[in-house]
């Protein structure tokens, strides 16, 4: 009912239940059980959003059938690319958002551009595909001061039976602190399922600037 980091692969084991919070670190740490449930309560996320030089992490499952109860959640929002750190400065990621303008910053690009900025487009850097997205969001760029918002992380979950979702699935980019900032584009959820049901969410939107003149 804890906190606890997983670091490496799990062994296969019968079942999980979760009513604590686990957080995946590095990128190929996998967790492997036949029953996977995710109980009210319960939380699996990452560590906080990382730069382009440093690991990356990402929420891996692999199993029989995938729980996520009422209550229940996968958050890796805003635990993708960082946003920028610095006024005027460009996010990270490979559709980092750009800073630099006279005001403000653009938003972070991923699928599609990222929302332009009142004096900057968007990166044409897209990337990714809707068949199979796995990559995590990009970072907001910086404006006149404050810094961008985070992009959202990634989650994949491979499963040989059902998924039932009635909690959540979250990978949304960060929203700016400030004016003039841009937002993290959103990450990606990817589900290989035989059969996936429920009436939960799943979310891997965009930021939104919290002024009109960021991206």
């Amino acid at each position: 009912t804890g906190t606890a980091l997983l670091t490496a692969d799990t062994p296969e084991l019968a079942s999980l239940s979760l009513t604590g919070t686990l957080v995946f670190s590095n990128w190929n740490t996998t967790l492997s059980a036949t029953n996977v449930v995710i109980a009210s309560g319960g939380i699996m996320t990452l560590p906080s959003a990382y730069t382009n030089t440093v690991m990356s992490n990402n929420v891996v499952i692999v199993c029989s059938n995938l729980t996520v109860a009422s209550g229940g959640k996968i958050d890796v929002s805003q635990r993708g690319y960082l946003g920028a750190q610095v006024a005027k400065g460009h996010g990270h990621g490979p559709g980092a958002g750009i800073g630099g303008g006279t005001h403000y910053g653009a938003g972070g690009s991923h699928g599609g551009y990222g929302g332009q900025s009142l004096h900057l487009f968007a990166s044409d850097k897209r990337y990714g595909t809707d068949a199979w997205p796995v990559y995590p969001g990009s970072g907001g760029g910086g404006g006149l001061s404050g810094t961008g918002g985070s992009g959202g992380g990634a989650v994949r979950i491979d499963a040989v039976g059902a998924v039932v979702i009635d909690g959540s699935i979250l990978a949304d980019g960060g929203v700016p602190t400030v004016n003039w900032c841009g937002g993290g584009s959103g990450g990606s959820i990817a589900i290989a399922c035989r059969m996936i049901e429920g009436g939960g969410t799943l979310s891997a939107r965009g930021g939104a600037s919290v002024s009109t003149g960021g991206g």
